[in-house]
């Protein structure tokens, strides 16, 4: 080989090398910006499953009834304001947690009892409800999020751990005839898991989720005469809820 070609093929040795070093920050760089975080806020509402409940009364004799309260429960709502924070990559997907203040309300007011395996039929007539406030806290992962402004949509999956304070109504029925009612205070826990879709544009957020929970509850509650009654409650089942929210 010629000591021209030598040169030659040295210089351009030398230049490729160069123009990989130099390449290679560049190349980070496009990975870095490939890489982003984001914040999101948004509110929700839906239909929930509503609870199973089952009381255990003690009388004025101190003699204990186990009751299951049967029908008259359809569903029931939740809303909540939630706050994730996640990092994503362009193109792919990324981990994501954060949490969540959830209200939920229900109408447990059963058509009718179960005692020993007698059914009994409630006759009063007025409407109990149940309410939880608590907190969840999420974690999970998601796909298609983009730090793009263009309409996009991405999914998720999130489950959940949460509790709170619950509240609940019951009544008794009277010697005399009449019904008095009283409400109680305790607490709940819940686990469970949703699934989301969502699209956005502008940052924007909009979609559903369905999920999946179940948990319990416990109250108690005194009532004039000697009457006392324990509340215990069960959730388990679906929900499905509407979502809107921004992306910082």
């Amino acid at each position: 080989m010629s000591k021209s070609l030598m040169t030659l093929a040295m210089s351009v040795g030398i230049g490729g090398c160069l123009g990989l070093f130099t390449a290679a920050p560049a190349l980070g760089e496009d990975l870095k910006i490939a890489e982003f975080d984001y914040i999101r806020l948004q509110a929700s509402i839906g239909a929930v499953e509503a609870p199973d409940v089952e009381e255990d009364s003690n009388d004025n004799n101190n003699v204990n009834t186990n009751y299951e309260w049967n029908g008259g429960r359809e569903s029931g709502y939740q809303a909540a304001l939630t706050v994730i924070l996640g990092r994503g990559r362009m193109g792919e997907g990324g981990w994501q947690w954060g949490g969540e203040v959830v209200y939920g309300h229900y109408n447990i007011t059963p058509d009718s009892f179960s005692v020993n395996g007698t059914v009994f039929s409630n006759g009063s007539g007025n409407e109990l409800k149940h309410q939880t406030i608590g907190i969840n806290l999420l974690g999970g992962y998601q796909w298609g999020l983009s730090d793009i402004t263009e309409f996009t949509g991405f999914v998720e999956i999130m489950p959940h751990i949460g509790g709170g304070v619950a509240f609940a109504e019951n009544e008794v029925h009277l010697l005399n005839g009449g019904y008095e009612e009283n409400r109680g205070i305790g607490a709940y826990w819940e686990v469970g898991v949703r699934v989301g879709a969502y699209i956005t544009e502008q940052r924007f957020i909009y979609g559903f989720n369905v999920s999946y929970a179940y948990g319990g509850a416990e109250m108690d509650m005194d009532f004039a005469g000697g009457f006392s009654s324990e509340l215990h409650i069960t959730r388990q089942g679906f929900g499905i809820a509407g979502v809107a929210g921004y992306r910082f």
